[in-house]
């Protein structure tokens, strides 16, 4: 199960723009909630969503509706009709938490090969109120986490993947900007090559010094904010908790050299050196495989 949320802002020409898109192609009934009439059709829906945005004032800057996607994936044909009755009790589910006193319309789409969605036209505003809804980032998570568990306790059967309940390190969040660079340029976005540098470096130090000097001839600055320690590149900066990095860092030794402690490190091959060779080998075994092809 995916659940994402996209703003839409400006004027309330999006309202009949996202009526269309949401209802072509639908399949099965369309979904309203907190309207007049139970299904009151494309120009009431409309003329409903931009009569409550009156109450609000019109900004390019500020929200006038959300456009939010459930998606679940397909399974084989004779399992659709059971898919979408799930979909729609999810919506139903999704709504009440997130939008009891706002404005929605719903429809499913089919359409897609590897996927089905629900596709919800949300009011920025509650019913008559001149303040937009916000749903705070950690609100909206623990929404994800309710709906995905709903899925589990009454779809079991539906089979789907676990992605919003995983335990803290294997649940290292991609943005959706970010999936998208990497499925455009097959290539690891600059989080992976901050990450895939910072996990070769401690492999290779002893202590948290030699790390951090390592680092340095990269450009890379390591942080200790709080509890936490976060990694600097340029304007790229990450937790290494977010990395799933903290505990390979924390143990690494802390604590200073001796001149003992050098010594016997002199003899040993410099971390700086070992991770030079390491991605010298690295480059060397992308550009072979590239005239491979």
């Amino acid at each position: 199960m995916i659940l994402k949320s996209l703003s839409r802002k400006g004027g309330s020409g999006h309202f009949r723009q996202l009526y269309d898109y949401i209802s072509r192609g639908s399949e099965g009934d369309a979904m309203w909630s907190n309207f007049l009439y139970p299904e009151p059709g494309r120009e009431q829906t409309v003329r409903e969503f931009e009569r409550n945005s009156n109450h609000l004032r019109k900004t390019p800057r500020h929200n006038i509706v959300y456009h939010e996607i459930l998606s679940l994936k397909r399974l084989s044909p004779d399992q659709i009709e059971m898919q979408v009755e799930a979909l729609r009790t999810l919506g139903q589910e999704y709504l009440s938490q997130r939008a009891p006193n706002q404005l929605s319309y719903a429809a499913i789409h089919t359409d897609q090969s590897e996927s089905i969605h629900l596709h919800m036209m949300i009011s920025a505003n509650n019913i008559d109120s001149n303040r937009r809804v916000r749903i705070p980032k950690f609100q909206f998570t623990q929404i994800q986490k309710d709906l995905e568990k709903h899925l589990h306790e009454h779809y079991p059967e539906l089979h789907e993947p676990t992605i919003y309940n995983k335990p803290w390190e294997q649940s290292q969040k991609v943005s959706h900007r970010e999936q998208q660079l990497k499925r455009r340029t097959k290539a690891p976005s600059k989080k992976d090559q901050l990450r895939n540098l910072l996990h070769e470096t401690f492999k290779r130090s002893q202590t948290q010094d030699q790390a951090k000097q390592a680092l340095n001839s990269f450009g890379i600055t390591l942080e200790q904010r709080g509890k936490s320690f976060v990694a600097s590149q340029g304007k790229l900066r990450c937790r290494l908790k977010t990395l799933g990095l903290d505990e390979e860092f924390s143990k690494l030794k802390n604590e200073p050299n001796t001149p003992e402690k050098e010594n016997t490190q002199s003899r040993e091959e410099d971390p700086m050196e070992s991770l030079k060779r390491y991605w010298k080998e690295r480059d060397e075994h992308t550009r072979s495989q590239g005239r491979s092809r």
